[in-house]
């Protein structure tokens, strides 16, 4: 994925590069040296473990109903250019749980659950099965008339 990020913004990174942010150049930069034979590997892993998914965690699901995120939300000090050398790690933890979704193509829906100790929003996570964005709407409407997460605001 930082590949492809990478290889969409690169036009408008060189002519104009005032538009990116420190944070957003470095998280992109970072995708540049990804060498074509590690990205051509990564593609032909894709389908086998789409179809593993299916297959095994899926097999008797519409959905599969995970955590978003699951670390506490870090600050933007945390993850931009003055994050130190802990940064990457940090975004990488942020991204877990959602990267491998978007690497498989799968739709998903995140809906509010909650608040974390510190009040600040948290969420579930719906996946689905290829080209099965209905079935997840109807779950993440039928969660929402259940519940009143999506009306809450976080404690002051």
């Amino acid at each position: 994925m930082q590949a492809e990020a990478s290889a969409q913004h690169l036009p408008w990174m060189r002519e104009r590069p005032q538009d990116y942010s420190s944070a957003v150049r470095v998280r992109l930069e970072a995708g540049m040296p990804i060498a074509a034979a590690q990205y051509l590997e990564a593609l032909r892993l894709r389908t086998p473990w789409l179809e593993q998914f299916v297959a095994t965690t899926l097999a008797d699901a519409d959905a599969y109903l995970c955590p978003t995120v699951a670390v506490p939300i870090p600050t933007r000090e945390q993850t931009g250019p003055a994050g130190g050398p802990d940064m990457p790690k940090r975004l990488a933890e942020v991204t877990r749980l959602t990267r491998w979704v978007n690497f498989l193509g799968v739709p998903s829906l995140s809906v509010p659950c909650g608040f974390d100790s510190r009040g600040l929003p948290i969420a579930l996570q719906l996946v689905g099965r290829p080209f099965a964005e209905g079935t997840l709407l109807a779950a993440g409407h039928a969660y929402q008339r259940d519940t009143d997460w999506h009306r809450r605001q976080p404690p002051e």
